[in-house]
């Protein structure tokens, strides 16, 4: 009897294993591919685009970008009877009939794009345009589950590329499912690219090519390490794969002046450097472990940038203090500076109107500590009511494995209920209704004392007898 049934179940997962892989065979088949080949002029002033459709209706084509039009010419859409001439409105192109099975050719013209940049290495005239691809590519609004896009550069040999998408073959890229109209990092020309992996996230770090005082090995290991550091929360990167563009500008005060991560096709960083510094002043900067620490959440609303700028500038310091590169009392000192710095920006508004209204008030230190101070709160308060089984590193992991990669935009609002909800707390929302109407800063000078934070001139000093003391032990060394 045992032989009979396991010959019977040998039979049954025999069947299950056929129809599984008919399933896939079929889903395989029906898969509709958009094809996009890339060429572009050798003085890098034109982009040659030829879209093959695949076989599903549609009838307009998008760009990210209203200045996306101006610069697309001798735009020509063939169905294999007869070639029709069209223009781009703005970011839309009204096809006005079915593009089905279908070939698109356009032009881009990279000579006319407005804020395009471009850089000069070693005194020679190497070309490198920081061109976003949202800005040349007009694509189908949605895609169905079974419908992808793959874009194939066909480059001169010189001529690099870098874009945010997965890449699936040689030149071939996979367009990820984020909204068209997020905005996206790109470059073409003279580049360097290099990809490092840092668990389980492959960078893909392109920088111009050319002598730089700061060499390309010192320049990698200065992102990988910021990278690694992030992994300190919990044990992996959020991602899978990410693009990073450095971007040299001459020489500043400050290693980093800028950088900013980006969400379109993908998640994106690009950092503009002084080249000159020495690498040692990149490990001890704040910026990479800020912009890649973005990647711990989904998009949320540029309203609400009290969340999403509040979350990676409360691990900006916390993180430099777990991988080392900051005591502990150094990074409480940082962060009691920056606390400092957001109370002395604050435009005498509540945080809510103040990240609504940016562009009238500019407070951004006030923004970013404001948000910062409320990550504390309720990391503290997670540590404190649970007796340390749960943590805010805890909850941004349950927001990985549930939200990340993000293909749509969150409310902060929505973020905090979701993560009250992963938590099975109240604690974020709290928070939320207490302060984010108030016009005051949420940590003052008792609630440092119950860290043990003491402050004197200034001056951060620790203290080990203070009731709250071990959660602020636990929060720098990465106890979860």
């Amino acid at each position: 009897m045992k032989t009979d049934r396991m010959g019977t179940h040998s039979f049954l997962f025999l069947i299950l294993t056929h129809f599984l892989l008919l399933t896939h065979f079929l889903y395989a088949q029906d898969k509709i591919i958009h094809h996009y080949t890339v060429r572009i002029s050798e003085d890098l002033q034109t982009l040659y685009v030829e879209a093959c459709f695949g076989n599903i209706a549609f009838y307009h084509l998008y760009a990210g970008s209203n200045l996306s039009a101006a610069n697309t010419k001798n735009i020509r859409l063939n169905n294999h009877f007869k070639t029709r001439k069209y223009s781009a409105d703005n970011y839309e192109l009204a096809l006005h009939q079915n593009a089905a099975n279908t070939t698109l050719y356009y032009e881009f013209d990279l000579g006319q794009v407005k804020n395009r940049s471009r850089w000069n290495s070693s005194g020679k005239n190497s070309q490198f345009l920081r061109i976003p691809p949202d800005r040349w590519l007009w694509r189908p609004l949605e895609l169905e589950e079974n419908e992808e896009i793959h874009v194939t550069f066909d480059f001169p040999k010189n001529v690099y590329y870098s874009v945010p998408w997965q890449k699936i073959g040689l030149h071939t890229h996979l367009i990820d499912r984020t909204p068209y109209n997020w905005p996206s990092a790109g470059a073409f020309g003279n580049l360097a690219i290099d990809t490092i992996s840092v668990s389980g996230c492959k960078l893909a770090i392109a920088a111009p090519g050319g002598d730089y005082p700061l060499k390309r090995k010192d320049l990698l290991h200065w992102i990988k390490n910021a990278a690694a550091s992030v992994t300190n929360l919990y044990g992996s990167f959020p991602v899978k794969n990410a693009q990073v563009i450095i971007i040299p500008i001459g020489q500043k005060n400050e290693p980093v002046p800028f950088g900013m991560a980006i969400r379109g096709g993908g998640f994106s960083l690009e950092f503009y450097i002084d080249p000159s510094r020495p690498v040692e002043e990149f490990i001890a900067d704040w910026t990479a472990t800020h912009e890649l620490s973005h990647s711990l959440l989904p998009y949320i609303n540029r309203g609400q940038m009290w969340l999403s700028e509040g979350m990676a500038t409360y691990y900006q310091y916390i993180l430099m203090g777990r991988d080392g590169r900051l005591t502990e009392t150094e990074a409480w000192q940082r962060i009691y500076n920056g606390f400092q710095k957001g109370k002395d920006n604050s435009p005498g508004k509540s945080v809510k109107i103040t990240a609504e209204n940016m562009r009238n008030y500019h407070a951004y230190p006030f923004v970013y500590w404001t948000g910062a101070a409320l990550m504390l709160k309720a990391d503290v308060a997670l540590r404190k009511n649970s007796h340390s089984r749960k943590s805010l590193d805890r909850v941004l992991k349950q927001i990985q494995d549930r939200h990340i990669p993000a293909t749509r935009t969150w409310d902060g609002r929505e973020m905090l209920v979701e993560m009250d909800r992963l938590a099975q707390t109240s604690i974020f929302m709290d928070l939320y209704k207490k302060y984010i109407n108030v016009t005051h800063f949420p940590v003052d000078t008792t609630y440092w004392k119950e860290l043990g934070v003491l402050i004197s001139d200034g001056e951060v000093q620790l203290t080990a007898d203070a009731p709250l003391a071990h959660i602020r032990r636990q929060i720098i060394r990465g106890q979860k």
